[in-house]
């Protein structure tokens, strides 16, 4: 199974397309793939790229805590985030796509 930092770098179509949607780099998005960290200031961006596949807390779960909080403390219940409706969504992670599809 890969890695979440892995599988946020494919669904974008790899480093180079992630590195050109986030206006990064190349070789700076590699270094995420091969150190398997995605910086925690880039997360939210890496996550609305590629419309919330793979979450905050999955890629950076020492920075965003556990979703559940997160849900509670937005005022949705567990489980329910789908259903929040676009402002839930956006309180708690990224919603939208910001590359295009690959």
């Amino acid at each position: 199974m890969p890695s979440p930092t892995r599988k946020a770098i494919d669904l974008a179509g790899g480093p180079t397309a992630l590195a050109v949607c986030l206006g990064e780099r190349q070789p700076t998005v590699s270094n995420w793939l091969a150190r398997d960290r995605i910086p925690a200031e880039r997360v939210e961006a890496v996550c609305l790229a590629i419309d919330n596949a793979v979450t905050p807390h999955e890629l950076r779960p020492d920075v965003f805590g556990d979703p559940a909080y997160r849900a509670a403390r937005h005022g949705v219940g567990r489980g329910e985030e789908a259903a929040a409706g676009a402002e839930g969504a956006v309180a708690l992670g990224c919603v939208r796509r910001v590359c295009p599809a690959s």
